[in-house]
């Protein structure tokens, strides 16, 4: 480590608030992007709020960064994304609550198909639920957690063929349970 690092890390352990505005200026654009790159459908609010908490967190956990497990950017850059991540998650969970003067009810075909949604996102759920537990594994960690076919055969010890083909029938079989709540739900509207 170079010692103008060094003396900036010492000065922002001794409290020297210049040590802290240099840093600042050196990485607040690469905080700034990284901070927007995950913060990107919020207000601007929100967005500079999350980088002068990261500059605010590293003044208080300065004593943490050990150059040993990396360089300074690493350790600015971790406590951003960790930052920005707790963000987004906190307004995701505040923007759920809609005063009811903000709902507008005119289009009533958004309303039904946000239902229809829900109902059919259910019944995919209900119809994984019916395979074996194995299947249902190697469906979840493809579909939902996105695992490549190579990743998940390693993890459950089984060939890429094997994965590849229960894949398939597992497919074949959510359809035709779908396929039967389908014509179920046509008779009873019928």
């Amino acid at each position: 480590m170079d010692e103008t690092l060094k003396t900036l890390i010492e000065g922002i352990r001794n409290r020297d608030e210049r040590a802290l505005e240099y840093v600042m200026e050196t990485y607040i654009d690469v905080v700034y992007f990284l901070c927007r790159s995950i913060l990107k459908i919020y207000e601007k609010e929100d967005l500079e709020e999350c980088v002068q908490d990261v500059f605010i967190s590293l003044w208080k956990d300065i004593n943490k960064y050990d150059e040993q497990r990396g360089s300074l950017k690493s350790f600015i850059l971790i406590k951003a994304r960790t930052i920005a991540l707790n963000k987004k998650a906190r307004l995701i969970k505040a923007s759920r609550v809609i005063p009811i003067e903000g709902v507008d009810f005119q289009d009533n075909e958004i309303i039904e198909d946000e239902i229809v949604s829900k109902e059919q996102r259910r019944e995919l759920l209900e119809a994984i639920g019916s395979l074996k537990k194995e299947d249902r594994e190697i469906f979840i960690r493809r579909y939902f957690y996105n695992q490549r076919i190579q990743q998940i055969s390693e993890v459950l010890s089984l060939s890429v063929t094997a994965v590849e083909n229960r894949l398939w029938r597992g497919r074949e079989k959510l359809k035709g349970i779908l396929e039967r709540n389908r014509k179920r739900r046509d008779i009873i509207e019928e």
